[in-house]
């Protein structure tokens, strides 16, 4: 049986499993992470060592580097191939850079199939800021970054799933939009935080420069 399977028939936490399994084998032992890497692999199957490490880091509270996961990833056939997209560059100015929630947003649409019903669309509007997706449509602008968020969005969800109904399809996104994505994603733009998080913590910074100027 599996670690995934017994912590599942006990109602156990896996990290917490994970980790006390790293500590009693020893760091020498890397059969308790190939493990997690396959389980990992299977959920996210798009994800390269980086975010591996990250997720591992941040998420599950095991201190591992990138140039182990690389290593265990390579030996154990868990690596994916990068495929990286050259930026069309042109004479125009750039995109304005947010410094606060709200500032910028940018838009992106994508479709996926519905069933029998057909083509469903899939609009994302991003803030520019937080990288949080949001739910309503002011004043949107189009951007690079909304669009790897797109791709995001196909590579961790639409591409893993089949949805008969736009009921389902609208439910599930939702709860991954708002549970996997803005609560969980570690984000390596906002130095691993979440969207939710980094949102937090700015906010937090600007009431301590709010108290320090009152004071």
């Amino acid at each position: 049986m599996s670690l995934k399977s017994a912590c599942e028939a006990l109602g156990i936490s896996r990290s917490g499993q994970y980790r006390k399994e790293c500590q009693r084998q020893g760091s020498d032992k890397d059969e308790v992470l190939v493990e997690k890497l396959k389980e990992l692999r299977l959920e996210r199957p798009f994800w390269g060592y980086r975010r591996m490490t990250a997720w591992l880091n941040h998420r599950e509270d095991l201190l591992v580097n990138r140039k182990r996961i690389y290593r265990l990833m390579r030996e154990n056939g868990l690596a994916v191939e990068q495929v990286r997209h050259k930026a069309l560059r042109s004479a125009q100015r750039g995109k304005p850079k947010a410094t606060r929630p709200n500032q910028y947003w940018g838009i992106d649409m994508t479709k996926f199939l519905l069933g029998s019903s057909g083509w469903c669309y899939l609009m994302v509007v991003l803030d520019w800021h937080t990288k949080e997706i949001l739910c309503s449509y002011d004043n949107p602008r189009g951007n690079a970054e909304t669009e790897r968020v797109i791709r995001t969005i196909k590579e961790e969800l639409l591409w893993l799933n089949e949805f008969s109904s736009f009921e389902g399809a609208e439910a599930r996104i939702g709860v991954w939009i708002a549970q996997d994505y803005n609560r969980l994603y570690v984000h390596l733009a906002l130095g691993y935080l979440s969207p939710e998080e980094f949102a937090q913590q700015w906010v937090q910074s600007q009431e301590a420069t709010s108290q320090g100027a009152q004071i």
